[in-house]
């Protein structure tokens, strides 16, 4: 019996080691409030010094007034790893680093067409209303600091200021090519609800581990 709860806790703690993922949206917080989005990151992490963070975005924008999702920027909780643009939907999306998300700040990370969120050449390369983009970063760093990384490491900040005012929000989108030839920047928010923290996550399988053994003896 103790056996098979090692080897539970085992095959649990390499899950929540291996790979977590956040969901978000973009609508509320925006300099023109015509685009929308939601989207997901997965940290995965491979040991070696060596992960990756997947970022996937929906263009949930008005299908009556188009519009392109062209760019994307977030902040992290650490420094020192360094990020690498390995997959994108298309050769026009390359990585930018301190990114300006005027006027909602600058950002560590991020990719857009032509590597530059504010601007970018044609949008049509973008995202389309209703389309899905998946893109894969490379990440490598310190062992000791990308084992201890999650999917939320990759989207730090908050949502407790406006447009304009002193803030480091965690992730932004840039949407060009509106059929009314207007353009918008949204904020995604920190997600409702937090994924537990790996030594948390780590403890409550142990104690889970624990009571099932406990239970198994009585």
């Amino acid at each position: 019996m103790r056996k098979m709860i090692a080897s539970t806790a085992a095959l649990l703690a390499a899950s929540i080691a291996c790979a977590d993922t956040i969901s978000f949206s973009g609508e509320d917080l925006a300099t023109e409030s015509i685009a929308s989005f939601t989207g997901s990151m997965t940290w995965n992490y491979g040991g070696s010094g060596e992960g990756t963070l997947v970022v996937s975005l929906t263009n949930t924008s008005n299908p009556s007034n188009g519009g392109f999702l062209t760019g994307f920027v977030f902040n992290t909780a650490f420094s020192g790893p360094n990020l690498t643009l390995c997959n994108a939907p298309n050769a026009s999306w390359l990585i930018q680093q301190n990114a300006s998300g005027s006027p909602f700040g600058t950002f560590d990370w991020g990719a857009a067409l032509g590597g530059n969120f504010l601007g970018g050449g044609n949008p049509a390369a973008g995202i389309a209303v209703g389309d899905t983009g998946t893109f894969t970063f490379c990440v490598k760093g310190d062992d000791s600091i990308l084992s201890g990384l999650s999917a939320a490491s990759f989207f730090d900040g908050d949502c407790t200021c406006e447009p304009g005012e002193e803030n480091r929000y965690p992730f932004a989108a840039r949407f060009r090519g509106f059929a009314d030839g207007g353009s918008d920047k949204v904020i995604a928010c920190p997600p409702s609800v937090v994924p537990v923290p790996m030594p948390v996550a780590l403890a409550a399988a142990g104690l889970l581990g624990v009571g099932l053994m406990r239970r198994r003896i009585k």
